[in-house]
């Protein structure tokens, strides 16, 4: 702490202090700076001139802190006797409530009290606390600086602004605590939030005053049935400020649409003669959804080849429905013969029949195949010809028999393979010399006879669901 024993003007000045351990004084300036309690005289002489003036340092806990005293009066050149108080530590309670009051603790020499005129007292946001002769009164929640600096090193500037000389002033915080639950405190931006299947956290909007909250800061949150549709819970916890309280909200759950659910791609269904009901895959938001727990599937026009649909109607935590299309096969098996004087027929299809009947022409060679194949597979056939017996299997649309050889088909036998031979039956007959149409064989059986040696004139072949 400095004491200025200042002169108007010290040219020809020389400073001095009885006591350098209570003081000491620049000889030139007459500065001084205490350096502990006690008592000092400093002397300042000029030619035969000598001025005397007592010095009183009561306390010196701080040691270099500054406090100048100056005065204009040319005619007394020395200041005016006082005491330099330094002030000790300040404290108090950490915190009060809104509306309560607290007394600080200072460290100050004896003769000095909280209501002392040398002492000033100050808040830094009187919004929050203010003070009077060391009580503080909590204002609104918050943290303020409450300090105190001897009278000396006190100034107010023109704009109204005090100002402390140097660093002689002591502060401490104190928080003003309010509760979470307080009408100052407003919480918005919780709206309606739309089911995810994973747990919803909204963050809300949380204002004291005109002032944000901050989470972490001010309060944490916790969260409480938050993922199913319905009524949620938010529990917030005070911090800071506001540690000690906390207070529920709601928000409210609702449905998501089925129409935003992702639906795997049905892949083509085998035509079968009986109701397709294909289970699609459904996902929303990266979550596989369950079957009668969140929607539920119907069908319509699922039983014969073509277009069929899906309704995936929405249960539990879904709403609405969605319209999924899928396609249902009925395999194709095709043929063709090569006559006698006419050479190779059309193309034929499912039943019709390929070759001619009643006109004594031979059937010679053969060709099938099947298309629209809703699974893995083909056709296998072969044929008994004339003079030559049995021919090798062939497949898909390949050859069997002679074409122009003059040679007449007396017997055949066809089979499906793969997949395709699991779901469906292939039944074929064929037109005999003199005996007509013979009965419906099947699945590799022998249509027409390889000992009778009679022609073969027409096929009928047709592809037929296993029941």
């Amino acid at each position: 702490m400095k004491a200025g024993l200042q002169v108007a003007d010290t040219t020809g000045w020389t400073f001095s202090s009885t006591n350098a351990d209570v003081l000491q004084v620049d000889a030139s300036t007459g500065e001084c700076t205490a350096q502990g309690a006690g008592t000092a005289e400093l002397i300042a002489t000029k030619d035969e001139q000598t001025l005397r003036k007592f010095v009183t340092v009561i306390d010196c806990t701080i040691t270099g802190k500054t406090v100048l005293f100056a005065t204009k009066d040319t005619d007394n050149p020395i200041v005016a006797s006082k005491e330099v108080y330094v002030v000790g530590a300040l404290s108090g309670a950490g915190s009060i409530e809104i509306g309560d009051t607290t007394t600080l603790s200072l460290d100050m020499p004896e003769g000095l009290s909280l209501s002392s005129d040398a002492l000033v007292w100050g808040s830094n946001n009187e919004n929050v606390a203010t003070v009077s002769a060391g009580v503080v009164t909590g204002k609104r929640a918050g943290t303020a600086s409450i300090w105190v600096a001897p009278k000396e090193a006190v100034t107010v500037d023109a704009h109204g602004r005090t100002r402390v000389e140097g660093e002689s002033y002591q502060s401490v915080n104190i928080m003003v605590k309010d509760s979470i639950t307080s009408a100052q405190v407003a919480i918005s931006g919780l709206g309606s939030q739309t089911y995810t299947g994973g747990a919803i956290q909204p963050a809300p909007v949380i204002t004291y005053g005109n002032d944000t909250l901050w989470q972490g800061m001010d309060y944490e949150l916790s969260y409480s049935n938050n993922i199913r549709v319905g009524l949620a819970t938010i529990v917030i916890t005070g911090k800071g400020c506001f540690a000690g309280s906390s207070r529920k909200v709601t928000f409210n759950i609702v449905p998501a649409k089925i129409s935003d659910v992702e639906v795997t791609s049905i892949a083509k269904q085998a035509y079968t003669g009986k109701l397709v009901e294909p289970k699609p895959k459904l996902t929303y938001c990266g979550r596989a959804l369950v079957l009668d727990t969140d929607y539920t599937l119907a069908y319509k026009n699922n039983k014969k080849a073509g277009t069929a649909t899906i309704v995936i109607a929405g249960k539990g935590c879904f709403v609405g429905t969605k319209n999924v299309k899928f396609k249902i096969v009925a395999p194709t098996i095709a043929y063709r013969t090569y006559v006698q004087g006419y050479g190779w027929r059309s193309w034929a299809k499912n039943g019709k029949t390929s070759g001619t009947t009643g006109k004594a022409r031979r059937a010679e060679a053969i060709k099938t195949k099947v298309t629209k194949l809703p699974v893995t597979g083909g056709v296998k056939y072969r044929a008994f010809v004339q003079g030559m017996g049995w021919q090798a299997w062939k497949a898909n649309g390949a050859t069997t028999g002679l074409a122009n050889k003059g040679k007449r088909l007396e017997a055949l036998q066809i089979k499906l393979t793969g997949k395709l031979a699991k779901l469906y039956n292939v039944r074929y007959r064929v037109y005999r010399q003199k005996a007509g149409w013979t009965k419906w064989a099947k699945n590799g059986k022998t249509a027409g006879s390889a000992t009778k040696g009679r022609r073969i004139e027409a096929i009928q072949i047709k592809i037929v669901p296993k029941s």
